[in-house]
Order: structure tokens, then C-alpha cells, then sequence
């Protein structure tokens, strides 16, 4: 039988259930109040742990480089923040760095160790540490106000109020329940929204130092990159006179046959020092590139017999070329030196047995695969891959696959170029370069190369002999032995050299009136004017006059973005005798505006070793006294072609020591010389040696002494002429 309690029963039983409940509730209320106040004590510590978490990680790099002013401008930014009242970063030995209090009384102490947060009256204090690849560089301590703790009791007091009188009215116990539900929903969710933000903060940190790293890689590359180019110019310069020499003494009829084997292997040691020059800039991506459009296809075909010379009998090539393959644009001779590299650095690791795989293919690098490769820009690209079956590399290795001069040959057996020069170039022509490999199974190097939408064009031709001249030719180059002996190969070929040793030589000599066919010039060169703006100058004296480019480090003169300017003909150094005449000739030969084309070929000198044309005979001795050495010697050259025989002097001192010691025809004399004038040293010789003709050269200035030729600056070899044949006059001036 089932006992129901009546209506009465009910309302006895009421006041008791409510006492009970009331003392439930009252239990109940300050249960919550102490889990209330756990709650926000958690709550509060988490939140200023986030915050010190976050100041940690903004002075990490400031920390780590002993940068005190950026630490103190992260800790200043917290002010913002109403209830940090203090905040200071410690280093590893746990002494102050950087600190912030808004009170003298608040002001964290000079020293602190790490510690669990703790709460001091109405201030919480939370220490976290600083650390990079797991090492502890200091710790961050901030100090924030917490609601005062009656102002928290009186709180939870009105909550066990409001807690007692929804047991005397069940409705607001309810509305209270759905209140306390509201409540901790929006707690939950302010902790997913600190999660959230938690994760978010690593992940700004990650892309941060990821960010870093590829700063410092840039960096480290620019560094290198000056070095290298410095290195190279001067090892360049170095090479071109020792092989310049070596060929010219090669092309002596006295080289007995066992001293010509010792200059042959001299002259292969300069070009293997020469290629890994080039392969130094190539890693520095400072090498200038001569790019045309082409398709991969044919020039990996063309070296199939090369590869398979290389490689050797014991391993396999195989060649697939996918149809309908894309033309790009890039340096011909880099691609060919970049797929022998990879052929032969595969051959040493298949130990000269396996098989080798050349895949061409169309490909396209999407946004996602840009966002997670650093310079790779998303569009369509010729994949070139070389796979190979050798003994892979292990993951320490594949890191460190392309650094400069790392290496896993023997002693003697690699410089540890190869995979640099790759890496350089294929960056420099804008592409891509990644490598796969595994322990035992073989390694695949992908090259991405940008697609070009313009038509192949046509091979240059090649040269098939060296071809000399008669023309003249300037070779302004600053250091003195790599100019004497290109001036010495010029000559073996036949042409007339002209020096000089700098811009404003140069111009001299041009403005000299000399009739120069050919300027050959070095890129990199000391003093004020760069190398462009001289060339404008002597090509406006000088119209029609062509202009090849000489360097063993280009810098960004007349390479912009790795390639060559437009119209502009660049021999690199060093250089061979060969490579030299057939640049020249093809400058020479080049149509220019204003000239009649050149002659054909087979009209031009054809010589292997041809000694320059001969003089006129003699015609008398003319003592030349000119204080620009530059000037003095193209008028020289000058004199000599027209048969004199020609004494040099400097200065009016030398002059007159010079017409002493022997005696002369004709003096030719500049007007403004160090010392003594033109006009007084025309005087003073006059007087000691009557009869003497007297030529005075100058663009400023007229002269009025008597007997004298006075010849206008600039001047040409015509004009040379008439003023040394024609009679003294006794007065003339100049215009």
C-alpha cells in the first residue's frame, strides 16, 4: 500500500523542508563561494600567465642579443594594460633587464628566481620562464590588482542571500539555476576564446622565428654573396694575368716541347681555378646570366653522348621528355653545367653503377606549396628531374645538401660546389630547387624553371677559328699587369692597343682625337664614375666606336636582376686568347649606326699568332713632352705610325736633359706643364739649340711666340701630320 501525504502534511512538513533546504542552499552557497573563489583565483593566474607568456616571447630576440632598449619599449607597452602595476624581465642569472612599476611601492626587486604564482594581499605575482630551443634565457614577472577579498566575500555573501530566498521562492531558484548555467557557458567559452588565443600566439611565434630564420639565411647569403664578389674580381684579375702570359708564351716559336707540356698543365690549373671562381658566384647568385628561350628537350638530348662519356659504361641513362613541353628562359651553358653536376655528384654516390634519370615535364607550384617554400612564387614551371639509384642521404645530410664547400667525398675527391652552383643559379633565373632522397634508395633533385611564353630562339653560331685584326683598340683597366698583358694578346692578334688606366684616362685618350675602333673596358674600376656613365661619355666623343665589357665580378653595373643589360657584350674573366678574339671580332663586326657594314669574313686577317703590321720608314726624331702619361703615350703611338722616332719627356726638365743628351728634329710640347710652361720651355730651348722646330699642343690657350706650330687639342693623326711637315710660321693662334 502506497502511503500519500496529504495536503496539510505537505504544509507541516513545509517548514522543515525549507529550514533543511535553506541549510542545504546556505551549504550550497558557501561551497560555491569558495569553488567561486578558486575559480577566479585559476582564472585570474591563467590569464596573467598568457600575458606574461606573450611578454616572454617579445623579448626573447632582446634578451638573446643583450638588447636592453627593445626589451624596456616591450615592458613600457604593458602601462596600457590598467592592472599590471609592475613588470620586469630577468636574465639567466635571474638579474633585473628591463622593468616597469607604476609606484615606487609596487616596484619588483633586482633580482628573483622562479617561483608558482602567488598572491600577495590584493596583488597576484606570476613568474614565467624565457626560453629558445629549449635553453632558459631569464624569466618575465608581472605583478597585476585582484579584487580586494571583502569585496569578493560581499559578493558571494549576496549570492548566498539570493541562493536562501530562491528556496522560499522555487521560481527565482530556477531562474537562478538557468543564471548559473548562462554564467559558466560564458566561462567556458572565454576559456576556448583564451585557448584559442593561446594557440594562435604559438602559432605567430612559430611564423615569427620561421621568419628570423630565413632573414638570417638572406643575410648570411648577402654577406657571403660581397665577399665572394670582392674575392672573385681580385682571383679573377690574378688568373687573367698568369693566363694571359701562359697563352702568349704557348705562341713561342722557342717553347720546346717538354715546356710546352708544363704551360699546358699551368694553363688547365688557371681554368680549373677560373671554374670554381664561377662556381662561387654562382652560389651567390652574382654571376651574370646570358638567358634566351629554349626548349629543355633539345639541350638535354644534345648532351646525352656527354653524359654517357662521363658517367661511363657501368651506368644507365634514360631520358623522358613529356610532350608538349614548355619553353623557358635561362643561360644555356648554366643548365648544361647544372645537369653535369647532378650526373656526376649521382655517378660518385651510385658508385659508377646504377642508373641515372633525366625527366622533363611540365609542372605548376600552387599558392600552398608558395606559402610553405620561402622565394617560391606560384605559376607554371619546366621541371627538370635527375634521380639516380646510389645509397640516398640520411636527413642530417639532405639539411645541409646545398651550404658552400659541405661535402660527403673524401679528402681531394669534391669541393663541395656542385649542389651550390645549382642551387644559385636555378635561384637566380627565378625557379625552384628541391631534393629528395632516402637511406638506400636513391636521390631525386627537382629543378622548377618559370615557363616562357615567347617562341625558341635560334644558337648563336660558333666560331671556328680565331680571327685577328688591324683596328685599334682601348683597354682601360686599373690594375696594371692584367693590363699589359691583354695589351700584349691584343697585339699577338694583330690589333694596336691603346692604355689606359682609369675613366677619366680613358676620356683623355678619346678626347685625344686617336681614332679607337674598339673599347675594352674592365666593369669594376676605382674613382667616382661608374663604368656606364663613362661609356656614354666616350661613345658621345667618340660615335660609332663599339664597347665590350670585361669583369671577374660584375656587381650591378651592366647586370640588373641577374642577367645582362640590352646590347651589352660581356667577356668574363679570366679569359682565353680564343674567347678574347673571337668577342672582339664580333663587337668590330656588329653593324652600328652611321658605319658602312664590315667587310666579309674571309676579307678579315685570319691568325693564330700574326706580329703587328710594319711602319713607315723613319722620317726624323721628334722629342714629345706631355705630363698626362695616357696622352703622351696614344700621341706616341701615333708618332711612331707615322714613322718618327720618338723620345718621351714628362716635364720641361726632362726636355731639356733630352735635347742635350742627344739631338732632335721636331719638339712637340704640351703648353700646360707641371713646373716650367709650354710657351717658357719653347723659350729656353729656342735659345740653346737655334734651328729646332718647335710644336706647341693645346685646347685652351693661343701662343704668340715666333717660329712656333701650334697644333689644337683634340687632335687626329691628319693633323699630327701637317703640323710636323708643315714650315714654321712666326705668329699663330688658336680659336
Amino acid at each position: 500500500m502506497t502511503h500519500t501525504t496529504t495536503g496539510p502534511d505537505r504544509w507541516r512538513l513545509m517548514p522543515g523542508l525549507t529550514l533543511a533546504t535553506a541549510l542545504l542552499l546556505l551549504l550550497a552557497s558557501i561551497g560555491m563561494a569558495a569553488f567561486n573563489e578558486k575559480l577566479y583565483r585559476d582564472q585570474k593566474q591563467h590569464e596573467v600567465r598568457v600575458q606574461a607568456e606573450i611578454l616572454a616571447a617579445s623579448v626573447t630576440a632582446a634578451l638573446a642579443f643583450d638588447d636592453a632598449s627593445a626589451a624596456r619599449e616591450y615592458v613600457a607597452a604593458l602601462r596600457a594594460n590598467p592592472e599590471i602595476v609592475a613588470a620586469g624581465v630577468y636574465d639567466a642569472r635571474g638579474a633585473l633587464f628591463a622593468r616597469f612599476s607604476r609606484s615606487e611601492a609596487e616596484a619588483l626587486s633586482e633580482t628573483a628566481e622562479l617561483r608558482e604564482p602567488f598572491f600577495d594581499g590584493n596583488r597576484l605575482v606570476v613568474t614565467v620562464p624565457i626560453l629558445q630551443g629549449g635553453a632558459s634565457l631569464g624569466m618575465v614577472r608581472l605583478r597585476t590588482v585582484t579584487e580586494p577579498l571583502a569585496v569578493r566575500l560581499t559578493r558571494y555573501g549576496g549570492t548566498a542571500l539570493l541562493v536562501l530566498m530562491a528556496a522560499l521562492f522555487m521560481a527565482v531558484l530556477g531562474r537562478a539555476q538557468a543564471a548559473l548555467a548562462r554564467a559558466n557557458t560564458e566561462l567556458q567559452a572565454r576559456a576556448r576564446d583564451l585557448a584559442e588565443a593561446n594557440r594562435n600566439l604559438q602559432t605567430e611565434m612559430a611564423e615569427r622565428e620561421k621568419a628570423e630564420v630565413a632573414l638570417r639565411h638572406s643575410q648570411k647569403m648577402d654577406a657571403i654573396g660581397q665577399l665572394t664578389g670582392g674575392v672573385a674580381h681580385d682571383v679573377n684579375n690574378h688568373l687573367q694575368v698568369i693566363g694571359a702570359n701562359l697563352q702568349l708564351l704557348r705562341t713561342s716559336p722557342r717553347l720546346n716541347l717538354e715546356d710546352g707540356q708544363r704551360v699546358d698543365g699551368a694553363v688547365a690549373g688557371v681554368a680549373r681555378a677560373a671554374t670554381l671562381t664561377a662556381q662561387l658566384l654562382a652560389f651567390a647568385r652574382r654571376q651574370a646570366l646570358e638567358p634566351r628561350v629554349v626548349n629543355l628537350a633539345r639541350v638535354v638530348r644534345d648532351m646525352g653522348e656527354l653524359l654517357r662519356r662521363t658517367l661511363g659504361e657501368g651506368v644507365e641513362v634514360e631520358t623522358i621528355v613529356s610532350g608538349g613541353l614548355w619553353n623557358v628562359e635561362v643561360d644555356i651553358h648554366q643548365v648544361e653545367n647544372a645537369v653535369l653536376n647532378l650526373a656526376v655528384n649521382a655517378r660518385d654516390a651510385m658508385r659508377g653503377r646504377g642508373r641515372l634519370t633525366v625527366e622533363l615535364g611540365n609542372a605548376a607550384l600552387d599558392d600552398s606549396y608558395a606559402a610553405t617554400h620561402n622565394e617560391v612564387v606560384p605559376g607554371q614551371y619546366v621541371l627538370l628531374a635527375v634521380s639516380d639509384t646510389g645509397c640516398g642521404m640520411a636527413p642530417d645530410v639532405l639539411e645541409r645538401v646545398f651550404e658552400p664547400f659541405f661535402t660527403t667525398k673524401p679528402v681531394g675527391e669534391g669541393t663541395g660546389l656542385g649542389l651550390s652552383m645549382v642551387h644559385g643559379f636555378v635561384k637566380q633565373s627565378g625557379g625552384h630547387v628541391k631534393v629528395y632522397s632516402e637511406v638506400g634508395q636513391g636521390t631525386t633533385v627537382k629543378i622548377y624553371l618559370p615557363r616562357a611564353l615567347k617562341a625558341e630562339e635560334t644558337a648563336p653560331e660558333a666560331v671556328a677559328d680565331i680571327r685577328g685584326g688591324t683596328e685599334t683598340v682601348l683597354v682601360v683597366e686599373d690594375d696594371a699587369a692584367v693590363r699589359e698583358s691583354v695589351a700584349e694578346l691584343l697585339r699577338s692578334l694583330g690589333y694596336r692597343p691603346l692604355m689606359a688606366d682609369g675613366p677619366e684616362a680613358a676620356l683623355a685618350v678619346v678626347g685625344s682625337g686617336a681614332k679607337i675602333d674598339l673599347l675594352f673596358t674592365d666593369v669594376v674600376m676605382p674613382g667616382g664614375m661608374p663604368t656606364p656613365e663613362f661609356v656614354r661619355r666616350a661613345q658621345a666623343l667618340r660615335p660609332g666606336m663599339g664597347v665590350l665589357y670585361t669583369s671577374g665580378y660584375t656587381a650591378n653595373a651592366i647586370v640588373h636582376h641577374g642577367r645582362l643589360d640590352e646590347g651589352v657584350t660581356l667577356l668574363s674573366k679570366p679569359y682565353t686568347r680564343p674567347a678574347l678574339a673571337a668577342k672582339v671580332r664580333q663587337v668590330l663586326d656588329a653593324p652600328r649606326a652611321g658605319e658602312e657594314p664590315a667587310a666579309p669574313a674571309e676579307t678579315q686577317p685570319r691568325t693564330r699568332d700574326r706580329a703587328p703590321p710594319a711602319r713607315p720608314a723613319g722620317t726624323g726624331r721628334v722629342l714629345l713632352v706631355e705630363d698626362e702619361t695616357l696622352v703622351r703615350l696614344s700621341t706616341a703611338d701615333m708618332l711612331a705610325k707615322l714613322g718618327w722616332e720618338v723620345v718621351q719627356a714628362s716635364d720641361a726638365t726632362a726636355a731639356l736633359a733630352a735635347l742635350d743628351e742627344s739631338p732632335v728634329d721636331v719638339m712637340m710640347t704640351d703648353i700646360g706643364l707641371p713646373g716650367m710652361d709650354g710657351e717658357t720651355l719653347a723659350r729656353e730651348a729656342g735659345s740653346r739649340h737655334p734651328g729646332l722646330r718647335i710644336v706647341i699642343a693645346t685646347g685652351r690657350a693661343t701662343s704668340d711666340l715666333p717660329g712656333v706650330t701650334v697644333l689644337a687639342k683634340p687632335y687626329d693623326a691628319a693633323a699630327l701630320r701637317r703640323a710636323l711637315g708643315e714650315p714654321a710660321r712666326a705668329a699663330a693662334t688658336v680659336g
